[in-house]
């Protein structure tokens, strides 16, 4: 029996038409023994099979036309290629943004934590409001209500540590070590030794009067 095989017909006439996945799915898998092989206006039938499942265009192509190379055939050979999002994108008309010199000046009330942050930051070019504060210090004295009303204690006051260190020199000459000036005063041993270092510039109020006191019951 020519033409035939023993599971059934051959391929090639299985083959409903060329250039279409039918074709690829007919037995033409054969890019050079496709009649479409090297032609300009139409796809193999291995072509047409991978279009039609990577291309959502390809694969609405109507069933029993050869698939065309030009992606611009005729109306009802190939539908028009969808337009892509990025070209969507980029014909979307902008919105008109205001220019800077358009924008009314922003009114600032001089002497609140408001007008500071409307960009009155600097005491020589502040006017002052009602309480005689610029804005810079209407705005630290709001920060430091805040601060006392969330539980935050107030930094102590500092002074000078240039007399402390001085007379921690004069206990050290008459023999006392810094941890034995640290236990007496009941002060830390670390802040004794920064004090006498000089890397601690100011000390608390409480923490002089206690290193004073001692060397000056002490000397």
């Amino acid at each position: 029996m020519t033409g035939t095989r023993a599971g059934g017909p051959s391929p090639a006439a299985q083959i409903t038409l060329h250039g279409t996945p039918e074709g690829f799915l007919g037995g033409c898998r054969s890019r050079g023994g496709c009649p479409y092989h090297r032609s300009s206006a139409f796809l193999t039938c291995v072509e047409a099979q991978l279009r039609s499942r990577a291309e959502f265009r390809y694969h609405r192509h109507p069933r029993g036309v050869p698939f065309r190379r030009d992606p611009a055939a005729p109306e009802g050979t190939m539908p028009a290629a969808p337009t892509s999002t990025r070209n969507r994108r980029s014909r979307t008309p902008q919105r008109p943004t205001a220019r800077t010199s358009e924008v009314a000046p922003r009114l600032v009330q001089h002497g609140t934590e408001a007008g500071f942050v409307g960009g009155c930051q600097k005491d020589e070019d502040c006017s002052r409001g009602e309480t005689g504060m610029s804005c810079r210090e209407a705005r630290n004295a709001a920060r430091r209500r805040r601060a006392r009303a969330a539980g935050i204690e107030q930094i102590a006051a500092t002074v000078d540590a240039e007399d402390a260190r001085s007379r921690l020199c004069e206990l050290r000459a008459c023999g006392l070590s810094l941890r034995e000036i640290a236990r007496r005063a009941a002060v830390g041993h670390t802040t004794v030794t920064n004090v006498a270092t000089g890397v601690a510039k100011r000390v608390r109020v409480a923490t002089h009067e206690r290193l004073m006191s001692v060397l000056r019951t002490e000397v």
